[in-house]
């Protein structure tokens, strides 16, 4: 089918840092109206959110019909493009993959994104003990308002520190770390057994890792991609889980996000295992 463009959502970091080849358009999802429709269930003029792997950018663009969904009345269509990528990257990195329930620690990093937010909201309503790092007192508040139960300016503080002394040197049960440079960070807030969802690298740095402290203390480094599990984003129950958790829970998102100022992409390196020298387990 083919949709026009209301409001799109995307990512702005991800496309200043690779290339698209010609003839594409940047942008993955997007809050649109039909403009033309091959389903009896779809109808011109229906707002709907869709999901692709570009494009989102574009006046008109064509989608498969499974990758969009009717938009409910009474959402934003702002809000419904922040769905596809923001919600659900939030929800599969938090429940799916990093299996919180109520009672548990976990700790955010980049927590002043909109997917950040997202986190922080879903964590909060799940029962957890949320903490997460930013930097700056505005956006510290912005996030306490939010469900953030501890704020770390890592700027400021020694994140690894600040989580030890706020769990009682227990550690957290989760981590979810966009961030990628901070992964050895991240490893040394976990508790024993605990779980680290990562899930990308926007810091834009080389990645290198010592994982012979995860693995003496059992712990588990689970990837997060949005790309390798787009089928998921298909599903239907996946999906009306995103919406009936937005809806519900009155879940807020940011309705303006500054760009960042274009770049050159960075070499985005693979992640490394870095030899220790003790080397015993």
């Amino acid at each position: 089918m083919f949709v026009s463009e209301l409001c799109f959502g995307g990512d702005d970091l991800r496309r200043h840092r690779r290339h698209l080849g010609s003839g594409r358009t940047a942008g993955q999802d997007e809050a649109d109206a039909l403009v033309k429709a091959a389903l009896d269930d779809r109808q011109i003029g229906q707002k709907v959110t869709s999901f692709d792997l570009a494009g989102s950018h574009a006046a008109l663009r064509a989608v498969f019909t499974s990758r969009t969904w009717p938009v409910p009345g009474g959402v934003h269509m702002a809000a419904a493009a922040a769905l596809p990528i923001g919600v659900w990257t939030a929800h599969h990195c938090v429940f799916a993959l990093g299996g919180l329930v109520a009672g548990e620690t976990v700790m955010i990093q980049g927590g002043a994104g909109g997917v950040g937010m997202a986190r922080i909201q879903l964590a909060h309503r799940a029962g957890a003990t949320v903490i997460a790092t930013v930097s700056g007192a505005a956006r510290a508040l912005r996030l306490r308002a939010i469900g953030a139960d501890h704020l770390i300016d890592y700027r400021a503080a020694d994140v690894a520190s600040e989580v030890v002394r706020l769990t009682q040197g227990r550690g957290v049960d989760l981590v979810v770390d966009p961030v990628g440079s901070t992964l050895q960070a991240s490893l040394a807030c976990l508790r024993p057994e605990g779980r680290l969802v990562f899930v990308g690298n926007a810091g834009g740095q080389s990645l290198a890792l010592n994982l012979w402290p995860a693995l003496q203390a059992n712990q588990s480094l689970l990837g997060s991609s949005w790309v390798a599990s787009s089928r998921s984003l298909t599903s239907m129950p996946m999906f009306q889980c995103c919406w009936t958790r937005w809806r519900r829970e009155s879940l807020r998102w940011p309705s303006t996000a500054a760009s960042p100022s274009p770049r050159p992409p960075p070499r985005m390196p693979m992640l490394t295992a870095v030899p220790s020298s003790d080397a015993s387990s």
